[in-house]
């Protein structure tokens, strides 16, 4: 057999066909099996029926690898398109879900904003706004020293004045202490104009998405199209020397200054700050600074007796108290000596003095309030403050010596 394949080597490729399944059985009277069982009949049919048994085994064997390889790549393929397919609706759907969020609601990083997005918007034209609860009462007033109130009023103006005539927009750099009226005042100038506003923690652009929260606000004001103001309160860290030499605070403040510097009709900037002297100088020579004080003693008294008389006997002043709380014995002179007394306070903390003597009235089921009650509560809060300030001074001395 083998000298036989030797000679006819074209045999031996005709039975690899014949093998592998690309030839039939040959039918030719010369043909390799014809001569092998006339020659070989009695002796070697054994073998050739060997060969014959080995050969479609070994057919069968290649028939169902190459089967079983296919279906491997099939699987394979169509479970590499499954997690494609998979991947891509998952990220098209939280690119759908960010961009309607974005559109549809309030960005989430404001503190507060009357931007609430389309969809809210839609439910405020069937169930009416909630505006007018967040829009400060007209009877609660903002009281200034004379010399402030010049300067806000020229703000005031100044800024009707911008979006009336289409010109630059002024930004401001209010500092001074807490409670002094900075974040009421811009209020007071988006109310008065009917403007869309931001009140912002600097802090919302320091941390992990700050960049692109500012992108994303500032997207959403370019399509305003009305002025906005961007309050943007406890700016310390984010527009001080420092804020340019760090990671995303650089980006951001560049990010500012641009903005600023090349869209001055698109919007206008406020930043608050207790530490005036160590704001950058590229960010100080784009605003005019603002100083805020606490009230002087004229100013105390007009405040004192406005916020009696506000949160007393004003329905809106009094929160749902059944009656209004009397305060007859409490006389120019009795208000004169509580100015003195809290010379220290700020505007705010006199709205809060107010409010809190009127919970420990009504505690006590009592709806008038005596001299003596104004002047024991002056003490009791003077005190606390005290007590708070020195808490403070230890803790902070804690941190320094460590």
């Amino acid at each position: 057999m083998f000298n036989y394949f030797c000679k006819n080597k074209n045999e031996l490729g005709r039975l690899g066909k014949i093998i592998t399944g690309d030839d039939e059985y040959p039918t030719d009277k010369d043909g390799i099996f014809k001569k092998t069982f006339d020659a070989e009949k009695e002796g070697k049919a054994a073998i050739n029926l060997n060969l014959d048994k080995d050969g479609a085994d070994t057919h069968k064997r290649r028939k169902d690898q190459v089967q079983n390889n296919v279906s491997m790549a099939a699987y394979k393929w169509h479970g590499a398109s499954s997690l494609l397919i998979a991947a891509t609706v998952i990220y098209g759907a939280k690119l759908g879900y960010t961009y309607l969020e974005q559109k549809l609601t309030k960005p989430q990083f404001c503190e507060a904003t009357n931007d609430k997005g389309s969809m809210q918007n839609i439910i405020d034209s069937i169930f009416g706004s909630t505006d007018e609860f967040l829009r400060r009462d007209e009877n609660d007033k903002l009281l200034w020293n004379p010399e402030q109130k010049e300067i806000v009023d020229n703000i005031q103006i100044d800024y009707m004045q911008a979006m009336e005539l289409d010109q630059e927009c002024t930004h401001y750099l209010f500092y001074g202490p807490q409670g002094t009226g900075k974040t009421s005042l811009a209020l007071q100038l988006a109310y008065e104009t009917d403007s869309i506003y931001y009140i912002i923690k600097a802090s919302s652009f320091l941390e992990k998405d700050g960049p692109s929260n500012f992108t994303h606000l500032m997207r959403r004001v370019k399509q305003q199209g009305s002025r906005p103001i961007i309050f943007i309160d406890e700016a310390d860290d984010l527009i001080s020397h420092s804020s340019a030499k760090k990671g995303r605070r650089l980006t951001v403040f560049n990010s500012m200054l641009s903005e600023i510097q090349s869209n001055s009709r698109l919007c206008t900037f406020i930043f608050t700050t207790n530490l005036p002297d160590n704001i950058d100088e590229r960010m100080m020579d784009r605003l005019e600074p603002v100083q805020f004080v606490n009230p002087n003693m004229n100013t105390r008294k007009e405040m004192i007796a406005e916020k009696l008389e506000y949160y007393f006997t004003d329905p809106v002043g009094l929160g749902g108290l059944p009656a209004e709380i009397e305060y007859d014995e409490i006389t120019p002179e009795i208000i004169k000596i509580m100015a003195e007394k809290t010379k220290d306070w700020s505007c705010r903390g006199y709205a809060k003095f107010v409010t809190s003597l009127r919970k420990s009235l009504v505690r006590k089921d009592e709806f008038v309030c005596t001299a003596q009650n104004l002047l024991d509560h002056v003490d009791y809060i003077n005190r606390r403050n005290s007590a708070d300030a020195i808490a403070k001074i230890q803790l902070r001395d804690q941190f320094t010596h460590k």
